[in-house]
């Protein structure tokens, strides 16, 4: 299963003008873009670009590289498995039949259960090890 991550512009470098590291624009300016897994605060990477539409091409490219599926940044990690197994772009109610009520396979459904019930799991167990480490102070 590839790690799901999102992208979001992270900060501005200059290098000062003149500078050919292939990642400013004219003016010795750069953008950022990270790429965060849902559950953590340290970016998996940073890449840079002369506009923030470079330095987002810059890091999907990465993100498609390192084998990532990027999602974008206000999706919440169910959104996503909704998403992935089920085409359903969002979990929010838009009060209307057509965009509420979807037709779904059992196998979507089955594999979407299964990635929620995982990811449970796995929150549970970093929350066991925070316990336990707590425990041990």
């Amino acid at each position: 299963m590839k790690t799901k991550v999102y992208l979001k512009l992270e900060d501005q470098d200059r290098h000062g003008a003149g500078c050919t590291c292939g990642k400013c624009n004219r003016n010795g300016k750069s953008y950022g873009v990270a790429a965060y897994e849902f559950d953590s605060a340290d970016p998996i990477f940073v890449e840079y670009g002369p506009s923030e539409e470079a330095a987002m091409v810059n890091a999907e490219l990465e993100a498609k590289k390192a084998d990532l599926e990027v999602f974008p940044e206000d999706c919440d990690e169910l959104t996503a498995i909704a998403r992935e197994h089920l085409d359903i772009g969002t979990l929010e109610a838009r009060h209307s039949d057509s965009l509420d009520f979807h037709e779904v396979s059992v196998w979507g459904l089955k594999a979407a259960l299964q990635a929620a019930y995982d990811l449970g799991v796995h929150d549970e167990g970093e929350q066991n090890a925070r316990d336990a480490a707590g425990a041990s102070l």
